[in-house]
């Protein structure tokens, strides 16, 4: 019962559709989501969409230290409330050019992404 309802909880945050997988580590929300799901074009769309029905977190990737492209200083806004969550996989250690190309799409549509929702936020 606890799980069902952490996980109906947490996908209710998820910035696309259908993500294939939402996973949970040591309490941070993680998302995963395909490389196809990863398309920059839709980033904005995912944004604006999840902003109006109430879902405001940013998004972060993790590299050599957790960040948050398109933040300032690669972070969350001083006093943002709304939370982030990190999409699942992204690492500073590719695994050859599939874990490159992951990579350097989710910080692009997190960068998008965030880029829509801290201009909503103003």
């Amino acid at each position: 019962m606890i799980v069902s309802l952490l996980l109906s909880t947490v996908l209710a945050l998820s910035p696309v559709e259908h993500p294939t997988v939402v996973t949970i580590h040591e309490g941070d929300l993680q998302l995963e989501m395909s490389l196809d799901a990863l398309n920059t074009a839709r980033a904005p769309g995912d944004a604006r969409r999840n902003w109006a029905e109430g879902r405001r977190h940013l998004l972060g990737v993790y590299g050599y230290t957790a960040v948050v492209p398109g933040g300032p200083n690669s972070q969350a806004p001083a006093g943002w409330s709304h939370g982030v969550v990190f999409i699942a996989g992204t690492s500073d250690v590719w695994e050859g050019r599939h874990g490159q190309r992951f990579n350097r799409a989710a910080n692009d549509y997190a960068a998008r992404y965030n880029a829509t929702v801290l201009e909503l936020a103003r």
